[in-house]
């Protein structure tokens, strides 16, 4: 900015190309089934201005305009399923299509104090659709867009002010929610299943203890549900936006003490708590993941050159899910990815 206005003026393109073949049946003969081609070209033009309304008070407004070309094909599909109406479903599933969103923004921001500042941002944002297998066939999902409105405040920075705070309440509304589910054959697919809308408050913040001793802690509460779920899936236990926990939460610590002209001890800690969430929708998918507690802690003695490190993860052998999906073909267990076992490491770093 200048003394009164500032702009931003960008533009992107990204093109995407992913092919999903299959073949399921025993080991030594598998034999080819339904997969999916998806391609994705994206152009975007996108700008942003600022006007400074008074001393320490900067409105701005912008937005972001999309087009999208979406595209794709099914993969070896069996003939023999081809009738009529499906070679009708497949042609509209797998038909050209363009997409175009314009999306908003704008913001005011009010610095009271040198370090500390008020702000109201709004902001929308999407995800383009595409095409998923479900059973035997190949479906289209539509693109997922959201809206949030913001307000918040900080005060401090984060590793350079003795003192750093901020906390923020925001809400978001989200249309037709691109979500996992679990087909008529056993695997992953992805479908809409509905609006839903998210509540979510944060307050982080850190202090330096000592000379060369900062603490930092942070926690969050999110409020989620689809509200509006598509009739498919109302009884699909999808009241909760999936991979959305409740509950976060964070401590930890950095260290730093020279040892001498040229040597440093350096230690950093954390404990993350991640709270319940669920991967997807359904019965399968509909199981809880996350509630479990993340920890480690890391120690370096050396200068900028050479350095030797010990650290340790999971110090309390937490067993959990995290955010993912285990294999969907086993049977008799649960399909979770657990978290690493506690684990010891020595490290030695060089820089030449």
């Amino acid at each position: 900015m200048d003394d009164r206005f500032g702009w931003l003026l960008g533009a992107s393109f990204t093109s995407n190309r992913t092919t999903l073949t299959r073949t399921l049946g025993p080991p030594d003969a598998p034999a080819a089934t339904t997969g999916v081609g998806n391609s994705v070209d994206e152009m975007t033009l996108y700008g942003e201005a600022s006007f400074r309304l008074a001393e320490g008070l900067i409105a701005s407004a912008g937005g972001r305009f999309t087009w999208s070309w979406l595209g794709g094909s099914g993969e070896d599909i069996v003939p023999s399923k081809l009738t009529e109406n499906v070679m009708a479903i497949l042609a509209a599933a797998t038909a050209d299509r363009r997409e175009t969103a314009f999306l908003p923004s704008a913001s005011i921001a009010a610095t009271l104090f040198d370090d500390t500042t008020l702000y109201l941002r709004y902001q929308e944002g999407f995800r383009p659709g595409g095409l998923a297998i479900a059973g035997d066939y190949v479906t289209r999902f539509r693109n997922d867009h959201i809206s949030t409105l913001e307000l918040g405040g900080r005060t401090g920075r984060s590793g350079v002010d003795p003192f750093h705070l901020s906390a923020n309440a925001s809400f978001t509304r989200w249309t037709d929610i691109q979500a996992d589910y679990i087909d008529s054959a056993g695997l992953p697919s992805t479908a809409n299943i509905g609006n839903g809308q998210i509540w979510s408050f944060s307050v982080t913040g850190g202090m330096e203890v000592s000379p060369g001793l900062t603490i930092e802690a942070g926690v969050t509460y999110n409020d989620s549900r689809v509200d509006e779920p598509v009739i498919e899936f109302v009884s699909a236990r999808a009241n909760q936006v999936p991979n959305i926990a409740r509950f976060a939460g964070r401590v930890g610590f950095d260290y730093a003490r020279p040892l001498g002209p040229e040597l440093t001890l350096t230690a950093r800690g954390w404990a993350h708590y991640v709270g319940q969430s669920r991967l997807g929708i359904g019965p399968e998918l509909g199981e809880a993941q996350g509630d479990y507690l993340d920890t480690g802690v890391i120690v370096r003695i050396g200068h900028e050159r050479l350095g030797l490190t010990l650290g340790m993860t999971n110090l309390t052998d937490e067993k959990g899910n995290r955010f993912a999906l285990g294999t969907p073909f086993a049977i008799g267990r649960d399909q979770i990815t657990p978290l690493r076992p506690r684990t010891v490491r020595v490290g030695l770093d060089a820089r030449f």
